[in-house]
């Protein structure tokens, strides 16, 4: 038995394989990874303090010490990967 959504379902998978929904996708995927490592590694969901510019402040905060974390391992990389 085929599902009321069936065809906008086949219709999506179809779309799926264009290129253009590719490449899409793949920055889409790269944005999830990073928010993904964010909220598990650094703990961006809970808030420390009360108060919506606090709260901002420290998530930049949290991005920026991700950021200075991947900073360092690439360079600790590029490093071990020079002779």
């Amino acid at each position: 038995m085929v599902g009321e959504h069936h065809g906008f379902l086949q219709a999506r998978r179809r779309e799926m394989q264009i290129e253009a929904f590719q490449k899409e996708m793949h920055r889409r995927n790269g944005i999830e990874g990073s928010h993904s490592e964010l909220v598990r590694g650094y703990g961006l969901r809970r808030a420390r303090y009360r108060g919506q510019p606090k709260v901002r402040l420290q998530n930049y905060l949290i991005g920026a010490v991700c950021n200075v974390r991947r900073l360092v391992r690439r360079l600790v990389w590029e490093a071990a990967q020079a002779p």
